[in-house]
């Protein structure tokens, strides 16, 4: 196969950078060469170039939902990024562009229709976020995670491939070497285990809700497993002690993990926000999910995430507006557990990964023939 080149972009939130990543490495490892297009001083960045990945910075900024005097400042930013991905994007050569979502991927994906470069886009949410929903306008293909989506990408091709979850955790889950561990060796005294997500800087409405729920817990003998957050975890933990939480369960609290797959080998439920990276790899393995979503979302994706999983009997959704109904509705969550993720099917997600690079790979070669 000749060398081909692959332009990538996506910012803002880990639920944008991490899928561009997974589909990063599996390029690389098939011999495209990949660079990658973000804001500088980033969280992108930051991941990226420590992923050994070509990053070429770029200055934008996001249309503020609250009047800031930095709107003034936005056109004016956009056409120089506009103009920077043009140059650099001309001087690259690139096969084609692909964008996951995030502000920092319009210019680029502009330039790259601008200069007859095929266009891909890839959503993550059941409904897409401002930037990627402009880009369909003009894209060539979207990779669309769930099927509600395909309304949005009426004027492009549209794929159903799920969410280029970590390409390791996939092969592992589809060929079968994920051993689940005997619940009795890893829960105490026979309990049920919940695995409580509120991503890396914690969810302080979750950290609250938990806090103020614990007796339930405790009368439904379910150990806790519980992602705080970093800036959360020592207030956390001084509560907990001062709850003098009863012997009969064990509450395990924690910052971050970037193995979270042995956490999800050894829970029976989950509580988590409806972020859609987080709840494609909840779905692949097949754990009933109690859903939160964020309400200060920017499309409230979340919801709309929440809403598709729930119908598919996989979780059940919460809103914050009812958390003084919480102990009810998570007794009515347990209660339905077991009749959750009753297909047979492996997950979307577990092929996400080799159906989009084996798609661009395949459209590159039919376009150099």
């Amino acid at each position: 196969m000749k060398c081909h080149k692959i332009i990538v972009s996506a910012g803002g939130t880990g639920g944008h950078i991490i899928p561009a990543l997974n589909i990063s490495k599996s390029l690389l490892k098939r011999g495209i060469s990949v660079c990658y297009i973000g804001n500088k001083d980033s969280m992108e960045q930051t991941i990226i170039e420590k992923n050994g990945i070509s990053f070429f910075a770029i200055d934008v900024q996001k249309l503020y939902r609250a009047w800031t005097m930095k709107h003034f400042l936005f056109p004016y930013k956009l056409l120089k990024a506009i103009n920077q991905c043009t140059a650099y994007i001309y001087e690259q050569k690139p096969d084609a562009f692909i964008g996951f979502g995030g502000f920092v991927s319009g210019a680029p994906a502009l330039a790259a229709k601008k200069l007859k470069i095929p266009v891909y886009l890839q959503e993550q949410n059941a409904k897409p976020g401002i930037t990627n929903y402009f880009t369909g306008k003009f894209a060539d293909t979207a990779f669309l995670a769930y099927p509600e989506s395909v309304r949005y990408f009426k004027k492009c091709t549209s794929i159903i491939t799920g969410n280029p979850i970590n390409i390791d955790m996939a092969n592992n889950l589809r060929d079968g070497n994920v051993r689940m561990p005997d619940r009795a060796s890893v829960h105490s005294q026979g309990n049920k285990r919940v695995l409580i997500l509120g991503g890396s800087q914690g969810s302080m409405f979750i950290n609250k809700l938990i806090l103020k729920n614990i007796e339930l817990f405790e009368s439904e003998k379910i150990d806790i497993v519980w992602q705080t957050g970093r800036s959360h975890l020592q207030n956390i933990d001084s509560e907990l002690k001062k709850m003098e939480v009863k012997p009969q369960i064990s509450i395990t609290t924690f910052d971050f993990t970037d193995k979270i797959e042995d956490m999800y080998t050894t829970v029976d439920y989950v509580i988590a926000r409806s972020g859609a990276m987080s709840l494609a790899e909840i779905e692949s393995y097949r754990l009933p999910v109690f859903m939160i979503p964020l309400v200060t979302a920017a499309v409230n994706e979340q919801y709309h995430n929440a809403i598709w999983m729930q119908n598919k009997e996989f979780g059940m959704m919460f809103e914050q507006k009812d958390q003084e109904l919480f102990p009810t509705r998570f007794k009515d969550f347990m209660a339905k557990a077991s009749q959750m993720h009753q297909s047979k099917e492996p997950s979307r997600h577990l092929s996400a990964t080799e159906t989009i690079v084996d798609t661009l790979i395949q459209n590159i070669e039919r376009k150099k023939g």
